[in-house]
C-alpha cells in the first residue's frame, strides 16, 4: 500500500543545503528493501523583504521590512542610496525582528531613495539573507489650498498650508480668472 510521510527536523544550520533520502525498511527495521532517489531539500537561508516607505518629510523618511527564517542571533540592517543598486549610507544593525523601521535623517529633498535590507550573522558582518530593491521615496514638498475667506465685493483671503518644506522655501499664491491660468 502507497502512503506519505512526513519528519520535522530540528537544530539545522543557517545557510546550509540540505539532502535527503528515503527509504523502506524490512519489518524488523535493519535492511533497506527500497530503492531512493536523492532529494534536495532546502537551502536555509534568511529572507530579507521592504516595503513603502513611511513619514515621508522635506529630509527625512521611515524605511519598513520584514526578516524570515531568522535566528535569535541575526541582526537586521538598511543599505540606502540615491541610485538602484548603489547603496552608499548604512544604517546601525538592529537586533533581530520579524520586523524592522528605521528613521532615515537628514536626506534631501526632491531626490529618489532606493534601499535594500539585510540580515547579518551572528557575528554581524556577514549578509546572509536575499533582499529584492525597494523604491524609497521621492521627498518632495506639498502645497495645499483651502477655500478663500473673507470674501468682500473686491477682496478676498487665500489660505493654504505647506508640508515638507525646508529652510530657505518660499511660499507663494498664484490667482487667476480661469482654472489652469494664473
Amino acid at each position: 500500500a502507497a502512503a506519505s510521510f512526513t519528519e520535522a527536523v530540528t537544530g539545522l544550520a543557517q545557510g546550509t543545503g540540505y539532502f535527503y533520502v528515503a527509504e523502506i525498511l524490512d519489518a524488523a527495521g535493519g535492511t533497506v528493501i527500497s530503492t531512493s532517489a536523492e532529494c534536495t531539500g532546502a537551502t536555509l537561508s534568511a529572507i530579507a523583504s521592504c516595503s513603502a516607505a513611511t513619514d515621508l518629510a522635506a529630509t527625512t523618511m521611515t524605511l519598513n521590512g520584514a526578516a524570515t527564517n531568522t535566528v535569535a542571533v541575526n541582526g537586521v540592517r538598511v543599505r540606502y542610496g540615491t541610485a538602484t543598486g548603489v547603496y552608499t549610507i548604512t544604517t546601525a544593525e538592529q537586533g533581530a525582528a520579524a520586523s524592522f523601521t528605521e528613521a532615515v535623517p537628514g536626506l534631501t529633498t526632491l531626490t529618489d531613495y532606493f534601499y535594500v535590507a539585510e540580515i547579518l550573522d551572528a557575528a554581524g558582518g556577514t549578509v546572509i539573507s536575499t533582499s529584492a530593491e525597494c523604491t524609497g521615496a521621492t521627498l518632495s514638498a506639498i502645497a495645499s489650498c483651502s477655500a478663500a475667506t473673507d470674501l468682500a465685493a473686491t477682496t478676498m483671503t487665500l489660505n493654504g498650508a505647506a508640508t515638507n518644506t525646508v529652510a530657505g522655501n518660499v511660499v507663494r499664491f498664484r490667482y487667476g480668472t480661469a482654472t489652469g491660468v494664473y
